[in-house]
């Protein structure tokens, strides 16, 4: 199973639109201008992670803020991932052990 993208759907849209500037800069043998005018276009509309996040419907941020009880009876709090949704992101990724 292949890893789970790096971009959302908008990110891919921008850099999949700069293909052709790419292939331009490539030829003309100006990748670190492109690169640089790249970045700086990139961080300018995805700042941070947090500028990343598709905004989630109403009753599902409603059902992440209620607290769920732990296996050991203690509170966990809303910004930590439940053991499945922490096994669930991980599916597909392969650790190579040498």
């Amino acid at each position: 199973m292949a890893p789970p993208p790096w971009t959302t759907l908008a990110q891919l849209e921008f850099l999949n639109g700069k293909r052709v500037d790419f292939a331009e800069a490539q030829k003309n043998k100006s990748l670190s201008q492109f690169f640089t005018t790249l970045q700086g276009e990139f961080f300018a509309m995805w700042p941070d992670p947090e500028s990343e996040k598709i905004p989630e419907p109403e009753a599902e941020a409603s059902k992440k803020k209620k607290k769920r009880k732990g296996s050991a009876g203690s509170m966990v709090s809303d910004s930590m991932p439940s053991l499945d949704d922490w096994l669930a992101d991980r599916k597909g990724v392969s650790l190579r052990y040498s």
